[in-house]
């Protein structure tokens, strides 16, 4: 195993966060036949595996590093999860491949431009199309293995085992019809964004004059070409780093630069005699001489190229699968990235040094981190004592060719070098004691090379410090070390939740605006569940979906995600909430979403996601959501005491909402209020940052990683849903959905956006992105907002017929039959009712909604939740059992908590905050509603209560592999339980 000494990237993420189509470490030879097999390679059998490849390069730069006599077979397995990137690997290596295609040196041109630039030559664009036509027609019907398989020659086969959503995504990237001009514009959207100059002129007081100027037009042009050259021929969009829809897909810190090591492409500079003012167009050379080189030797070779596009640790059961009847795969070399930032690097060891070949003493397995240095105490370089610190900034200096009586190198320049003169070997060291590092090999009898042969801690200074300014991580909070404890803890007072001035205190407290839900404090549901109940069937049937009380609009935005995208029925949602800030928010927003004339589906995305979960927002979003706003108010007449009005949005969707008239002066009030973001932001922070409430706040810190406290704090601190570093000067503007008329912050200080999603998706998502785990508010973001923009492509491609309310939820199904007057009764596949029931009862609840069930659907469902039955029976809480049930679950707890003999234990805190979670509550619940009288209920509404729930969970609790205590801090609800009536 090796080592990269850098921390992190020194850019933060700006555009399609989480699609690293270009890498961000330069390639690495995972032979170094040198300093291994030596002059022994020539004729042995080589089986290397790129198990989390991301591009191309590695691949390209260690065949080139074989010798060209080299006369084994050479079998290649190329992974990575990315299905854009599984898509770019075949096709870009089928051309490489193929000896029918151009010469070596157009091959090369097209493959470069295909990698690293966003249009394309006609004829390039023709030869990619060409490739993209011949491996889909592997696809066959919707299949749920795409295999396929390229003899190119006697010696040279290429053969992929890709899931179905790579197949999807390839029918749809070749079925888009794209323009150069409208992806441009995207493109330069998000490389070229106005509120991001700071960051591109801070890395240019990096470069020289003319390198700036090269990396001023490579973004200008988006070509990687020398300078001068002309780009009028790219006249094609590079449908390889484009989404379907024409959505660029990389971040604007993305370049080709980071790929490939800037010693090298200085020497072929030199060899070829090119100008060294030219970077970007000394790389071109570069890239392509490496790509020349590659043809020459693979299409001489004998060689077998396998792709897949799976998780990394399941990698070696789908190549076993793959090659049954075969020789079971062994390997001379496994490189993984840095996977172990996201998984550990445990269970890589695991899976994958049991597949080392023992037959070759130079086998091995090569892993990296970039993160290690924040895991570890004193692992960067800035937590270092002031005198190391110093002579760091001292040698920085030096390096950068600072003497005295010369100006001093820009403070932005010394900072970003510092680190690369930080020995980080320590620290590695004990990162990787930390994570069993030394168990896991002695369980699959590998050692740890104490001095790298493939992978050097860096091949010199210079390239150390050159890679360093790439990653970079700056964060310092005092939250992110391990040793962080609370301030009374530290202090050694008794906590403000414990006692009060006037006793003890209750074990969670209010502060804030109470009884204001805007974000919800459940996880949003799908309350169709297809799977597990009309299936299939559903494809063109008419649904009417009832969200009775539907707070936010996140269960409505997650159930349409979860109909099939060819659905082709009339889907009627009627939604109704009694809160008239809620009602607001509801038709505001959902406007924005389905009006087909508004921005972008990731602008309109980002902006809803904003409305929903900031407290600021842009200038042009809020100028979206105030034309909505506006557009509403029309509809109100004077002092009407209804306020009614429809839109239709296009032909197939329709909104119609039936409102009080307190919503249309509430409206008046909000559209018309006058106060700057400085007004809220002291309402905000009096409420979620009060100090009085700091041993809540770190309470609730105890449960959570070191960088998930630092993204709390942060999300607190601003009061945006970002992820960590994106800068919020531009959210300037208040946002009004989340203020009362008079600036007054609406919700308690216990609101979190956290609560409103599951996190296990959120995790999901983070790891197809594949985001880093430590930012969870980050990659809430990002899941979001791919939920809102799925909800977009959705719903406007649907029939869909949406009807509001803002009243009582037992009084809704009269006001639903006077404002459907005249047309057919509406009767409902699901009814969704939240936890009204804690208020009103359930009965009354299942008298006023039973017979409003779809009686033609035997799958139609009335859903109820409780948080509070459970203080309403005897022995209903975890609290209340007998001692020795007390016992059994503490130690389930602290068993699910990772605790060992020898280790510390647990906070008290989190065992009491998480201990009913191992407390079953079905016979406390059944008890409940026995006492509430819903058997009766039922008979007289002709339902019947479901044994087994098909829509809500069944059980209140949930396992996770990793024992990650955000996640059993959002999602363990030992008081929730959900009942369902058919």
């Amino acid at each position: 195993m090796s080592m990269d000494s850098s921390s992190g990237p020194e850019y933060t993420p700006f555009g399609k966060a989480g699609t690293y189509l270009w890498g961000n470490m330069p390639a690495s030879d995972i032979l170094n036949v040198p300093k291994n097999e030596g002059d022994d390679i020539k004729s042995r059998d080589l089986n290397l595996c790129f198990a989390a490849s991301g591009d191309l390069r590695s691949v390209i730069k260690t065949l080139n590093a074989l010798p060209l006599d080299y006369s084994g077979q050479c079998t290649m397995v190329i992974n990575d999860f990315h299905p854009q990137v599984a898509i770019r690997n075949v096709v870009l290596l089928c051309m490489l491949l193929d000896p029918s295609g151009p010469s070596a040196e157009l091959t090369a041109e097209a493959v470069l431009h295909t990698i690293y630039s966003s249009s394309l030559t006609s004829a390039q664009s023709v030869f990619v199309a060409l490739w993209m036509n011949r491996v889909s027609r592997f696809i066959q019907g919707d299949p749920v293995l795409f295999h396929g398989k390229m003899d190119f020659d006697s010696s040279t086969k290429v053969e992929w085992w890709f899931p179905r959503n790579v197949a999807e995504l390839l029918r749809n990237l070749q079925a888009a019809s794209l323009s150069k001009s409208a992806c441009e514009i995207d493109r330069l959207r998000n490389m070229k964004s106005p509120q991001r100059i700071d960051y591109r002129d801070r890395y240019c007081s990096t470069l020289r004059p003319r390198h700036r100027v090269g990396y001023s037009r490579w973004l200008d042009t988006g070509v990687l070409l020398p300078l001068g050259q002309p780009v009028d021929a790219f006249d094609k969009p590079n449908k390889l780093l484009y989404s379907e829809d024409g959505e660029w897909l990389l971040m604007d810190s993305a370049s080709p630069v980071q790929a490939w090591n800037p010693l090298e492409v200085e020497n072929t500079r030199k060899k070829k005699g090119l100008p060294d003012e030219d970077y970007f167009g000394n790389l071109f050379f570069h890239v392509k001489q490496q790509l020349v080189d590659f043809i020459a030797r693979a299409r001489r070779f004998k060689l077998s190229v396998l792709l897949f596009s799976v998780d990394l640790n399941i990698l070696p059961e789908l190549l076993d699968l793959a090659m049954e009847g075969k020789r079971k795969l062994m390997f001379d070399r496994v490189e993984t990235s840095n996977v172990m930032d996201t998984t550990g690097p445990s269970s890589i060891i695991s899976n994958w040094g049991p597949r080392l070949n023992r037959e070759n003493p130079h086998a091995v397995l090569l892993m990296y981190s970039m993160n290690f240095a924040v895991k570890v105490k004193g692992g960067a370089a800035e937590s270092q004592p002031q005198d190391k610190v110093t002579k760091m900034v001292m040698e920085a200096t030096s390096y950068l060719g600072f003497k005295r009586g010369m100006k001093p190198p820009p403070m932005a320049l010394i900072l970003m070098n510092m680190a690369a003169f930080f020995d980080t070997r320590r620290p590695f060291a004990e990162y990787l004691r930390q994570q069993g590092v030394a168990e896991a090999c002695k369980k699959t009898k590998i050692r740890q090379r104490k001095v790298p042969r493939v992978l050097p801690a860096y091949c010199s200074r210079e390239c150390q410090v050159t890679h360093w300014k790439l990653h970079k991580r700056t964060c310092s909070s005092p939250y992110a070390s391990n040793e962080w404890v609370p301030a009374y803890e530290k202090e050694g007072r008794t906590p403000a939740f414990q006692t009060t001035g006037s006793g003890t205190a209750p074990l969670f407290t209010s502060f804030g605006k109470a009884g204001n839900y805007l974000w919800g404090n459940m996880s949003a549901s799908d309350i169709l569940n297809l799977p597990m109940n009309e299936s299939d069937k559903f494809n063109n049937q008419d649904i009417a979906l009832c969200f009775a009380a539907s707070g936010d609009l996140r269960s409505v935005i997650k159930t349409l995600n979860g109909l099939p995208r060819d659905y082709s029925g009339r889907c009627t949602l009627v939604i109704n909430d009694f809160h008239p800030q809620v009602a607001i928010r509801n038709v505001v927003l959902l406007c924005m979403l389905l009006d087909p004339s508004g921005p972008s589906a990731e602008l309109t995305a980002e902006a809803v996601l904003h409305a929903l979960y900031s407290a600021s927002m842009t200038s042009g979003q809020s100028k979206l959501v105030s034309e909505w706003m506006n557009r509403i108010s029309q509809y109100i007449q004077g002092a009407s005491p209804l306020f009614r009005g429809e839109i239709n949005l296009d032909p197939g969707t329709k909104v119609e909402w039936w409102y009080p008239q307190d919503v249309a002066d509430l409206l008046r009030e909000i559209k018309n209020a006058s106060f700057t973001k400085a007004t809220g932001e002291m309402d905000r922070r009096m409420n979620m940052v009060a100090p009085q409430r700091i041993d809540y706040r770190e309470r609730y810190c105890i449960g959570l990683r070191p960088r998930h406290r630092v993204g709390y704090f942060h999300f607190l601190d601003t009061g945006v849903l970002l992820p960590l570093g994106q800068p919020v000067d531009f959210f300037d503007k208040p946002n009004k959905l989340l203020y009362s008329e008079d600036a007054e912050w609406l919700l308690m200080d216990s609101a979190s956006p956290v609560q409103a999603w599951d996190p296990l998706e959120v995790e999901d998502t983070r790891r197809k992105m594949g985001l880093p785990d430590e930012d969870y508010f980050g990659n809430l973001f990002f899941y979001v907002k791919q939920q809102l923009v799925d909800f977009i492509t959705r719903a406007r491609q649907f029939k869909l017929s949406v009807l509001l309310f803002s009243v009582d939820l037992n009084t809704l199904p009269e006001l639903l039959d006077l404002a459907m007057e005249g047309k057919q009764k509406l009767m409902f596949d699901r009814v969704e009712t939240s936890n009204v029931m804690d208020t009103t009862g359930p009965a009354s609840i299942i008298s006023a909604w039973g017979p409003r069930l779809n009686r033609k659907n035997p799958h139609s469902a009335l859903l109820m939740y409780s948080m509070n039955f459970s203080g309403k029976v005897r022995d209903g809480r975890a609290e209340k059992q007998p001692q020795d049930k007390m016992g059994k679950m503490m130690m389930q707890l602290t068993s699910y908590l990772g605790f060992q003999r020898g280790m510390n234990p647990p906070p008290i805190q989190l065992i009491i905050k998480h201990i009913a979670a191992f407390f079953d509550t079905r016979r406390p619940f059944e008890e409940y509603l026995r006492q509430e009288g819903v058997p009766e209920a039922c008979r007289k509404a002709k339902v019947r209560q479901r044994k087994v729930p098909r829509v809500l969970p069944a059980v209140s609790k949930r396992a996770y592999s990793n024992r990650d205590t955000i996640q059993i801090t959002y999602i363990l609800y030992a008081h929730f339980r959900g009942s369902e009536y058919a």
